[in-house]
């Protein structure tokens, strides 16, 4: 089937070397409240895991796309799926890990973020004790707020030699060989990624 125009992130069940991922590098500028990633599949619905943590290449705190994904909309094919992590925690580095059966076809992600983590100082506003203290408003759609978003495109236009149905050098234990880009000033890194074509069954 034809996987043009998304980015195939290698997945296997067993074998740690052949599971491919994307992941942040520099922290996220405050804590991850949420994560929609966008994946193109024809055989698989989507079987990725997501990790947060407090650096970079978390392992920890799982969440699996199938409880969180969408029936996928029919693109081409196959399903274009929207898979959404409300995340609470103070996290700013996540990981999209493909360590399962097959291989998934990227398209993009949005990462939600909300106050900074660190103790920034001097943010306290006043004291007016003559004011009575208003009752917060909860947010409807805590997910909602600053957010950064990169799609196959974006990372393609800053890796022009991104190889197409095969991964090149890139090993998952050597950060050397990892394709790496940038969105809103935070580094992000891939492995086990390339160009999907129309040979790809996934």
């Amino acid at each position: 089937g034809d996987n043009t125009g998304y980015m195939q992130i290698q997945g296997n069940a067993t074998d740690a070397a052949k599971m491919g991922f994307i992941a942040n590098t520099t922290a996220i500028p405050g804590k991850i409240t949420k994560v929609v990633v966008k994946t193109f599949n024809q055989k698989y619905v989507p079987n990725f895991n997501l990790y947060l943590g407090t650096s970079a290449n978390p392992t920890e705190n799982e969440m699996q796309a199938g409880a969180h994904s969408d029936a996928g909309v029919a693109t081409g094919a196959g399903k274009l799926y929207t898979t959404t992590f409300n995340v609470t925690g103070d996290y700013t580095y996540f990981k999209m890990y493909n360590n399962t059966t097959g291989a998934c076809y990227f398209d993009s992600i949005t990462i939600y973020y909300g106050e900074s983590t660190g103790d920034e100082g001097g943010s306290e506003q006043p004291e007016q004790p003559e004011q009575p203290e208003p009752t917060p408003t909860p947010d409807p759609n805590p997910g909602d707020g600053p957010s950064i978003t990169f799609s196959y495109a974006d990372v393609v236009a800053q890796n022009s030699d991104l190889t197409t149905n095969g991964y090149g050098t890139q090993n998952v234990t050597d950060e050397s060989t990892w394709i790496n880009w940038t969105a809103n000033d935070v580094t992000f890194k891939g492995a086990k990624v390339c160009n999907a074509n129309g040979d790809n069954t996934g």
